[in-house]
């Protein structure tokens, strides 16, 4: 009941659009355009639910468990990495930015360029907005999945020991990992490529 509460205008918005273009004639534009809005976040939403459960995973094992030692835990954390991965790509991807993307690559360049960076104004209306987006993606994915692979890390290594034998340990230990590194490396060189996007603003 509470679901439908909250859901309920955006409900009543979907079901009025449709019933208008249909009327119109239409249906096939309004899937489009559904399709325009919501693939890209459904498609960045898989890509970090692959990276994320894969992180969880890579955890475990270098905590010298495994995953499927832990079906109830295995069940619980795939749902709510898939509702995390869902809400992330719904709240940092635009489908319409990377419609425009698409769109203004296939229209072209009208051939005038502005006079600082020399680039054309398709740039910053279709690419610069797709590329910070884009950005954003890799950056919240490599943070979750770093996340993940530490705590689960961590949490099977300290499993089933006391407490007196638990030893408080630096974040040293877990960046042995050569995994926790690569994920490291990727987020940071996006962090950089985000900066130097930064002076076409």
């Amino acid at each position: 009941i509470l679901f439908l509460l909250i859901t309920s205008r955006t409900i009543a918005t979907t079901l009025i659009d449709f019933e208008w273009w249909r009327e119109m004639g239409q249906v096939d534009v309004w899937w489009s355009m559904l399709a325009y809005r919501f693939g890209p976040v459904v498609g960045a939403a898989v890509v970090m639910f692959g990276v994320i459960w894969v992180a969880q995973a890579r955890g475990f094992k270098s905590g010298g468990s495994g995953l499927g030692q832990y079906p109830g835990y295995a069940r619980a954390s795939t749902i709510a990495i898939g509702i995390f991965s869902f809400f992330a790509a719904l709240l940092t991807v635009d489908g319409w930015t990377v419609a425009r993307y698409f769109g203004g690559r296939a229209a072209g360049d009208a051939g005038w360029k502005e006079p600082v960076f020399q680039l054309p104004v398709s740039f910053y209306f279709f690419e610069l907005p797709f590329y910070r987006q884009l950005l954003s993606v890799v950056l919240v994915t490599t943070l979750a999945a770093a996340l993940a692979y530490f705590l689960t890390s961590r949490w099977a290594r300290l499993r089933g020991r006391d407490l007196q034998e638990i030893e408080v340990t630096a974040l040293g230990e877990a960046l042995d990992s050569p995994f926790l590194r690569g994920i490291a490396a990727f987020g940071l060189l996006a962090l950089a490529a985000r900066y130097y996007l930064d002076r076409y603003n």
